[in-house]
Order: C-alpha cells, then sequence, then structure tokens
C-alpha cells in the first residue's frame, strides 16, 4: 500500500481538482494504483491563497467521505510557499501540518532559492518541525547544484520527489536530476503532486517499479510507503548520510 504525503485532490482550494467529479476520479485511479494514504495538500501562499488549516478540513471533508468508500484513508496537510512568517504561521496553527504531525511540506521557487531559506529552515526546526521541501528536481537552482540540496540534507531537511519526474512527465532532463538525487540518498518520499485525473494524476505503481529496479524494494518500500506513514504517524524518520559526489555532473544541464 502507497502513501502519498503530496495530493492535490481537494476541489475548488487552489490550482488542483476542478470540481468534485474530478476529484472521485482521481480517488479511483488512487486506488488502482494502490494508493491507500492520501494527504491533501492545497497551497498555502501567505497573502495569495490563505488555505488555513480550518478552511481545508471543511473544505476536503465530501472527498475524505468518498475517499473512505474507495479504502482510501485521506488526511490534511498543506504545500506551503515559503515565506519570512512561515515560522509565526505554522506555530499560531494557520498553516496546516502534514496530518497535524511535526512535519510540514514547503515550496520554494522554481527559478531561485530565497537568501533567508536556510536561516528560515533551521528556525522550524528550532521550534521542533520538520520540513520537507517539495519536488527540488524542479527548481532550476539545485537542477544545476545537486551541493545546494546536499546542505539542507546534512542539516536534517527531507525531500519530496514527484512519481512524475521519474516517469519523464517534465522530461528526461528533470527525470535524470531526479535519479541523481536518489542516487545521492536525497529523497525521502515519492509522492504524486497530483493536480487532476489526466497528466499530473496519482499514479505511482510505474516510478516505484523504476526505483525498485535501480535502486532495489527496500529503498522503494521507504519511499513510498514506510516514511509516509511515519509521517502520519508523526515519529522521526531514520535517514542515512547522503552521500557526497565528486563533481556536480548538473551544471550546465539546463539553459533557462
Amino acid at each position: 500500500m502507497f502513501v502519498d504525503i503530496h495530493n492535490h485532490i481537494i476541489p475548488y482550494v487552489d490550482d488542483g481538482s476542478e470540481n468534485i467529479a474530478t476529484s472521485l476520479e482521481m480517488l479511483k485511479i488512487a486506488s488502482d494504483e494502490g494508493i491507500g494514504k492520501i494527504i491533501a495538500t492545497p497551497h498555502f501562499i501567505y497573502g495569495a491563497i490563505n488555505n488555513c488549516t480550518q478552511n481545508i478540513a471543511q473544505s476536503g471533508a465530501e472527498v475524505a467521505n468518498a475517499a473512505l468508500e474507495k479504502g482510501i484513508e485521506l488526511m490534511f496537510g498543506s504545500e506551503v510557499f515559503i515565506c519570512p512568517e512561515i515560522c509565526s504561521l505554522v506555530q499560531d496553527g494557520t498553516v496546516c501540518r502534514l496530518n497535524n504531525s511535526r512535519y510540514i511540506l514547503i515550496e520554494l521557487p522554481m527559478l531561485s532559492i530565497p537568501t533567508y531559506t536556510i536561516d528560515m529552515l533551521f528556525n522550524l526546526q528550532l521550534l521542533g518541525y520538520i520540513p520537507i521541501i517539495a519536488h527540488p528536481e524542479r527548481n532550476k537552482v539545485f537542477q544545476n547544484n545537486q551541493a545546494q540540496l546536499f546542505k539542507l540534507v546534512e542539516r536534517g531537511i527531507l525531500v519530496q520527489v514527484n512519481a512524475t519526474s521519474i516517469t519523464k512527465l517534465y522530461g528526461k532532463d528533470v527525470q535524470k536530476v531526479a535519479m541523481g538525487f536518489l542516487e545521492g540518498g536525497l529523497v525521502h518520499f515519492v509522492a504524486t503532486d497530483s493536480h487532476t485525473n489526466r497528466g499530473r494524476s496519482p499514479r505511482m505503481l510505474k516510478s516505484h517499479d523504476i526505483i525498485s529496479s535501480e535502486f532495489g524494494k527496500d529503498v522503494a518500500n521507504n519511499l513510498f510507503t514506510k516514511n509516509g506513514q511515519a509521517v502520519i504517524d508523526d515519529v522521526e524518520i531514520f535517514v542515512e548520510a547522503p552521500v557526497k559526489k565528486k563533481k556536480n555532473f548538473f551544471v550546465g544541464l539546463f539553459s533557462f
């Protein structure tokens, strides 16, 4: 049974599911793919998309009930776009932590890493939270410099890669970056980041097969099931030290 910690299945709240019919189709796909637990993570962008904890629970109630009928447990969280206010937003309960655990899913800009990022993540850790960086394989800086992600993982920051990155939905180059992160021990979760019942749908089987073939079944089990369950249970995840590469083979791979 797979655990999906990053999913935009709640309708009407962000750029994810457009209506309840789409959400129901997404649930069917998830069930067929062997996904048994989903954390719905609507976007939270301070000052723009303020999906607070209470609103997410209310908006997601209908989908959660429908999920149970398909044998899927649906829980709530948010994908928080990093901002200087993030610590206070988490502390006062505005931001929805993953299943009300110490784990927080954090999104960075696609083209940059804000200068305050490391300090902000460290401050969250000092408060007892565990940040998870969403899909860094799609970020320009990480794409061209794996060492930047290595620094964060060394500090105890966790990393989630999209299943669709593994299966080349974003192209061969993004897949190569994601596989490089996996090779370096820089990935702790694979999740769907699904937004629809079409291209970005909640599928995990194909990516699971690829990772099982390349890195072994134990690694795949950690990434697709065990670590996600640890988030749900709010227990600490044992993380092996990442492997530092002798040279950065991502530099120059992309031209923006």
